[in-house]
């Protein structure tokens, strides 16, 4: 019996749920504490410093792994990272390497290394291969290697660039691009709008509502509108806008809101 009572406490300690680190600023509405998984350093946890523009990686004892100075962007930009990478971006697998997105006010991609290098810069240029009811997927492979799409709603090109390193295992981008939980938000349409415009959104399983925020160039919120999952779509009318370029971003309990760009004309 004695034996017994040992085994039964030994079981009950091992399967305890147990809090191993707290990261002070993880949450998802501020740096966004999320794992990575880097093709020959294995997984890591990652946090996005926005404000400071700082990566910050840590290894699964919660040990600093490197810590990556994002170039300081223009101020007032809404900008993500995308594809941490040792593999992807060039053939020098010694180093990371990372996507940056700039949504606002102008759509830019850059490719930098971790000493601060820019690999590749492209204007008015978002991440492409986007289908609504998939999904993104604008990074793959192919019989002649890793493929990238890019597109420009501004100037309405689609391109597709040859990537020098290696697409292998899993790649992770910190809005888990290739996820169908993932938030969906559409260009508008019609854009420019006159009288109305339209945007197709999807929620995750797990968010019940959301809300669709606009502002001017100048950061100020104009104005909201609430969604939620029954719909997959909102039709706005434009005709109290004055004409001028707008952005929106849609924001949820959880997640980093995704934006895009609305131009009123008369």
């Amino acid at each position: 019996m004695l034996t017994l009572c040992i085994i039964m406490s030994n079981f009950s300690v091992f399967t305890q749920i147990i809090m191993e680190h707290e990261y002070v600023s993880g949450a998802v509405n501020k740096n966004n504490l999320n794992r990575i998984e880097l093709y020959l350093s294995g997984s890591k946890y990652q946090m996005i410093d926005v404000t400071n523009y700082i990566i910050y990686l840590y290894n699964l004892d919660h040990t600093i792994f490197k810590t990556l100075s994002v170039p300081t962007q223009e101020p007032g930009q809404i900008w993500d990272i995308y594809y941490v990478s040792e593999k992807l971006f060039d053939t020098d697998s010694s180093d990371i390497e990372y996507l940056l997105s700039i949504k606002a006010p102008e759509h830019c991609i850059k490719i930098y290394d971790e000493y601060g290098s820019l690999l590749l810069k492209v204007d008015s240029a978002s991440l492409g291969g986007y289908d609504f009811y998939v999904g993104y997927n604008p990074i793959f492979n192919t019989a002649s290697g890793p493929k990238m799409i890019l597109s420009s709603n501004l100037n309405g090109w689609g391109r597709v660039y040859s990537l020098p390193g290696t697409l292998e295992g899993e790649l992770v981008s910190i809005e888990e691009l290739n996820s169908v939980n993932e938030f969906r938000l559409s260009d508008p349409y019609p854009n420019p709008a006159i009288e109305y415009t339209r945007i197709d959104y999807k929620l995750p399983p797990e968010v019940i509502e959301g809300e669709i925020v606009f502002y001017n160039t100048q950061g100020q919120e104009i104005n909201r509108f609430k969604v939620n999952g029954t719909s997959d779509h909102i039709k706005i009318s434009t005709i109290d806008i004055p004409a001028g370029i707008y952005f929106y971003t849609l924001q949820t309990n959880i997640g980093r809101p995704t934006g895009s760009k609305l131009i009123k004309i008369k």
